[in-house]
């Protein structure tokens, strides 16, 4: 990750969070914003902003997992 990260405490255990996680390149994210139809730079331009909205890319992932 880079540096520390951490998650609260809430009343369900976080049972809502995803199972698994992972992390893309941003040549990836721009790649997977312009298939949703949306722009990553301008996107992320108005992340940093008061009126900011999240944004559902309608995209899914299937992942494999071998041990």
């Amino acid at each position: 990750w880079g540096k520390e990260n951490f998650e609260l405490d809430n009343p369900n255990k976080n049972m809502d969070a995803v199972e698994a996680r992972s992390w893309i390149t941003r040549d990836v994210a721009k790649k997977l914003f312009a298939d949703c139809g949306q722009d990553f730079d301008a996107l992320k331009k108005s992340a940093v902003t008061k009126g900011f909205r999240p944004v559902t890319l309608k995209a899914t992932a299937t992942i494999e997992i071998k041990q």
